[in-house]
């Protein structure tokens, strides 16, 4: 399912993290606080949902180009 910015702002801070997902690793967590935090890609709205999707590409471009198999 892909994350909207209207899921965003309507989804309210629980006793427990929310959590809600965009698909490919992209989280967003919604602290009892009240605080949105996209996963080590920085706190919304500060980073909005599209600089996140497009730094979570960029991580996975690079993640790709520098792997090494192991055990070979």
């Amino acid at each position: 399912m892909v994350l909207t910015v209207r899921q965003i702002n309507a989804t309210k801070p629980d006793t427990k993290i929310v959590t809600l997902s965009d698909g490919q690793g992209l989280e967003l967590r919604i602290l009892p606080n009240g605080k949105r935090n996209m996963t080590s890609l920085g706190v919304y709205p500060d980073v909005s949902l599209a600089e996140a999707r497009e730094k979570r590409a960029d991580s996975i471009t690079r993640y790709r180009s520098c792997r090494v198999e192991v055990g070979r």
